[in-house]
């Protein structure tokens, strides 16, 4: 039974793909922050060009990562983490490294959690405590917490030959900002009481995620693989990607069209292995990820199924351009077996592919 099982779960996603037209112009991204995966998860993730799977994952469920990496004839397995946040003071269920983490730092690091200035902690996702990735973080036993969690993750996790590369997430160059977000009242990095001056605290929050990516990369060279979210153009000289949620963001400059000329512009800079998520418009996403050829696309988080909006259409036939008429401004592209179409300003696109003669 087991058997026939995993056979259809094979056959079944396969079928689906193949309707879509194939994978000349379809670069996929799966996004798993699940900590464990089910096999027939583990066989539809398979499909997608990468997988980027928590870590937890290696821990609760290896032999699910070997099945996607077996089954996907290029898959790229990609390490999943987030190193500004823990949940505290309750871990969810099946996060045993988080937790060894958290007890770590609550027993011998207790200065390495980010405080406001009345020494609470700052919160940014709730449920969970955010951690002083700056250099203004207090070096205890001869290392900054930067420094503690590269090098753990580094020792723990990514030794493991199953991973291709590390996503970090909450790749921020800049923290200010989360001092003014809900009852926040500033951010405190050198615990001296005394809300931190703004410029100054991005400023060493920017050098200690630099500092912390650039141990990774120092450590598994230039052939691994390493992206981020947040779709800034900062340490592009570092990592091969960045991860646009919910594409477009509108907090990256240019808010026209709900920032999808900036995300455009930035992603453009951003590497070989930037990727577009969409949470809803899932046709104009894909459309805009056409636009670019270094540019994936993702649907939304946890979804182990490929969305059918896939148009085989051969190899570009040049750059996009521009086309205005009158007010209202499009983008196209063509390829050898049809055309990309994009308004970003009503957030419609047409994939047209020419008839077979």
């Amino acid at each position: 039974m087991k058997q026939l099982l995993v056979l259809l779960c094979v056959l079944i996603p396969c079928f689906v793909f193949s309707q879509a037209g194939g994978k000349d112009n379809f670069k996929s991204v799966a996004y798993w922050t699940q900590p464990y995966m089910t096999e027939v998860e583990a066989i539809k993730l398979s499909q997608f060009d990468i997988v980027i799977a928590d870590l937890e994952n290696m821990f609760n469920n290896r032999d699910r990562l070997e099945l996607v990496k077996s089954l996907g004839e290029n898959t790229k397995l990609i390490c999943y983490s987030n190193p500004m946040e823990l949940f505290a003071p309750e871990m969810p269920a099946r996060r045993a490294v988080q937790q060894y983490v958290l007890d770590t730092i609550s027993k011998y690091f207790e200065h390495w959690w980010l405080l406001q200035p009345n020494e609470k902690s700052v919160i940014f996702w709730p449920g969970m405590k955010m951690l002083n990735l700056s250099t203004d973080c207090p070096e205890l036993y001869g290392v900054k917490y930067y420094q503690f969690i590269a090098r753990f993750i580094l020792k723990n996790v990514l030794t493991d030959s199953i991973w291709d590369g590390y996503f970090m997430d909450n790749c921020t160059p800049n923290i200010a900002w989360v001092g003014d977000y809900r009852d926040n009242i500033g951010i405190d990095a050198n615990l001296d009481r005394i809300r931190d001056n703004d410029s100054h605290l991005d400023s060493v929050w920017y050098q200690g995620v630099r500092n912390f990516l650039a141990i990774i990369r120092e450590a598994k060279g230039n052939d691994f693989l390493l992206m981020g979210n947040k779709g800034t153009t900062e340490y592009s000289d570092v990592l091969d990607g960045r991860f646009f949620e919910e594409f477009p963001n509108d907090y990256l400059g240019d808010k026209r069209a709900g920032g999808w000329f900036q995300c455009l512009d930035n992603a453009e800079k951003t590497g070989s292995y930037t990727v577009f998520q969409a949470t809803k418009d899932a046709a104009f996403v894909y459309a805009s990820t056409l636009l670019l050829d270094n540019v994936y696309f993702a649907f939304g988080q946890d979804e182990p199924n490929m969305l059918d909006v896939y148009k085989d259409l051969g190899k570009p036939q040049g750059p996009y351009f521009q086309q205005n008429e009158g007010d209202i401004i499009r983008f196209m592209r063509n390829f050898e077996k049809g055309t990309v179409i994009i308004y970003p300003f009503s957030k419609k696109s047409f994939v047209q592919v020419k008839k077979k003669k």
